[in-house]
């Protein structure tokens, strides 16, 4: 989808930064780097692996997915839970060096991102 794109994901990214720099909302709001980080990667992700196709095709071509989410922001939950699969994917070469992106959180911290940038995609 050339909308949908990397390009589309950094352009969000960078908008919401300069919109919740400019406005000093992260600092009024006394948010902590963990959840900055969070809404970034949010934006980042919220579109992650979109297709071309849009929540009313899905829906009314009974689409796996739309089964799968009941109909409800079929593709937004979908993107959310792409999101959190990529985030739990491993890296590192050797193995006893792997680690996942967000595992120098606490589980609490984690969660709480997480809970974060599934609001924040499902609107």
């Amino acid at each position: 989808n050339p909308y949908h794109s990397h390009i589309h994901a950094a352009d969000v990214c960078s908008a919401l930064w300069y919109l919740l720099s400019r406005t000093e909302i992260w600092v009024s709001a006394g948010m902590h780097n963990t959840l900055q980080m969070a809404c970034m990667i949010a934006a980042l992700g919220h579109d992650v692996g979109h297709f071309a196709r849009n929540n009313v095709f899905l829906v009314a071509s009974r689409d796996a997915l739309a089964i799968t989410y009941n109909d409800r922001s079929v593709l937004e939950n979908f993107h959310a839970s792409s999101l959190t699969r990529l985030l739990d994917e491993s890296y590192g070469e050797a193995p006893d060096d792997r680690r996942t992106l967000l595992s120098s959180l606490s589980s609490s911290s984690v969660q709480r991102a997480r809970n974060l940038m599934i609001a924040l995609i499902l609107g």
